[in-house]
């Protein structure tokens, strides 16, 4: 489960400096900004679902 959660968490904030850098870059231009938002929350309900229908994952100790 931790590599699945690695590449989530990854994706994620690089969605959100983008919403950073068309904020800065494109300041009066919010449209720009909706659309990211929109990629970030299709992105997140896309992930909930994936992670969702895997079976869960059994944790072995190392020792």
């Amino acid at each position: 489960m931790l590599p699945c959660a690695l590449t989530l968490a990854c994706g994620m904030k690089n969605s959100s400096a983008s919403a950073v850098l068309i904020t800065a870059v494109h300041p009066d231009k919010p449209h720009l900004l909706l659309r990211v938002l929109a990629y970030g929350l299709l992105q997140k309900t896309a992930a909930n679902r994936v992670v969702r229908a895997r079976p869960p994952t059994v944790l072995r100790s190392i020792a």
